[in-house]
């Protein structure tokens, strides 16, 4: 898949694991879908259930900083959210959205100053550009590379390690 189309939801920096999805719902041992319904209610009480299948969160500087727990993406994936456009990410964050898969994770330095809430978006991870529909902005994105693309498409590093006897060889 190339071309992502949705509706953003814009935040701001700093949003650490702990805002994405709080540690109180982590004892209760929650479904995926479940986690999903409780994804960035510290920041947004309303943000799960204003999330429709396939819209795109936007964010500033520094996401998913914190603690390396999974569940953070799982709760973004589970809620609906097809993809993650930020300034920048933790790197431990970003590294478990590819092991997980199921999510985009995509850079774009100062997004958050060109798209609002509420705008439709088109990314192409092909040529590496976001369109706002709105305003016809056009920004410059660094695509995940074709592989990684792959692995999030496959749902996850293990799953495509499962399906692509070539990395099974290496592995």
């Amino acid at each position: 898949m190339n071309i992502i189309e949705g509706t953003t939801h814009t935040y701001g920096d700093n949003i650490s694991t702990d805002l994405i999805i709080a540690s109180r719902h982590l004892t209760k041992f929650l479904s995926h879908e479940e986690l999903g319904k409780y994804a960035l209610e510290a920041l947004d009480p309303n943000f799960a259930r204003s999330v429709k299948e396939g819209d795109i969160l936007v964010i500033g500087k520094n996401f998913g900083w914190g603690s390396s727990r999974e569940e953070a993406i799982i709760a973004l994936i589970s809620c609906g959210l097809k993809m993650v456009i930020a300034e920048s990410f933790s790197r431990t964050f970003f590294r478990n959205g590819i092991n997980r898969g199921g999510i985009y994770l995509v850079e774009c330095p100062g997004i958050t100053k060109d798209i609002k809430s509420g705008h439709t978006i088109k990314v192409n991870l092909e040529d590496g550009t976001i369109i706002d529909k709105e305003t016809q902005k056009c920004l410059n994105i660094i695509p995940p590379p074709s592989f990684v693309q792959k692995i999030i498409s496959s749902g996850g590093l293990l799953k495509f390690i499962a399906q692509d006897s070539d990395v099974r060889k290496r592995v």
